[in-house]
């Protein structure tokens, strides 16, 4: 079983340059180097991993599931979760799309400690409850169940607010979030 401590490690199994930082990666999973995969491969990482690919002929054990990546899946990773990946076919190629974001969480982030470009904590902590309470989290996780995956893309850098939606408290109650 292979066990990656930090994305740095990871990096160096995967054959892809050093990180640009230590906390938090991103890799296009087509420019991942192939490696031969005779026998199954049991992996265990340190940090989360959200992946959003396709894969073919490769198949993954998480927990007692098994899932291939030919249509491709969006994964969402906790540390010390064991994952197993089998090559399906020896005479056939692997063929990768997509990208993967590995970030590890030393102590997990209190509100108090988001960094300032994203405004007041307080603000951003109540607007992510509210959403939360109001099932915005839950509508955008159905909407990309079954994405094209060609045109998926959320970018917080593009979303903005208006100037008044600072202050939805007491309206906000009363009206539900509707994807």
């Amino acid at each position: 079983m292979k066990h990656f401590a930090t994305i740095s490690e990871f990096h160096d199994f995967a054959q892809l340059h050093k990180p640009q930082h230590p906390l938090l990666s991103v890799v296009d999973v087509g420019t991942v180097p192939h490696r031969e995969m005779k026998e199954p491969v049991s992996m265990v990482l340190d940090f989360y991993a959200i992946s959003l690919k396709r894969m073919q002929n490769v198949h993954v054990e998480y927990g007692q599931h098994s899932f291939d990546f030919n249509e491709g899946v969006l994964s969402f990773m906790a540390p010390k979760q064991v994952f197993t990946l089998t090559v399906a076919d020896q005479t056939k190629a692997i063929e990768k799309s997509g990208n993967a974001v590995l970030y590890r969480v030393r102590t997990g982030i209190a509100w108090r400690d988001l960094p300032e470009r994203f405004g007041s904590w307080n603000t951003v902590a109540r607007r992510f409850q509210r959403w939360a309470q109001a099932g915005a989290w839950q509508g955008i996780f159905q909407a990309v169940q079954e994405p094209d995956y060609d045109w998926v893309l959320v970018d917080s850098t593009t979303v903005k607010a208006h100037k008044a939606a600072a202050d939805q408290k007491k309206r906000a109650s009363r009206r539900s979030f509707k994807p």
